[in-house]
């Protein structure tokens, strides 16, 4: 008995089915690339020392 078209026509598709859905779509907002990335720049050339255990937001230190 062969069952090898049955296993390859219920096997998962790589392909997406529906497209991503976008920021407008599930209410979130993004920021440019430049704003986006300015945050982690600041934060991957802090000095070593700098400050941890901490949150922050774009000003900085967030109090908590």
């Amino acid at each position: 008995m062969n069952d090898a078209p049955a296993v390859a026509s219920s096997a998962p598709s790589a392909a997406p089915t529906t497209a991503p859905a976008s920021p407008s779509a599930t209410g979130l907002r993004g920021r440019p690339p430049r704003e986006g990335a300015a945050i982690a720049i600041r934060l991957a050339t802090l000095p070593d020392g700098g400050p941890t255990g901490s949150f922050f937001n774009d000003a900085g230190v967030i109090p908590w």
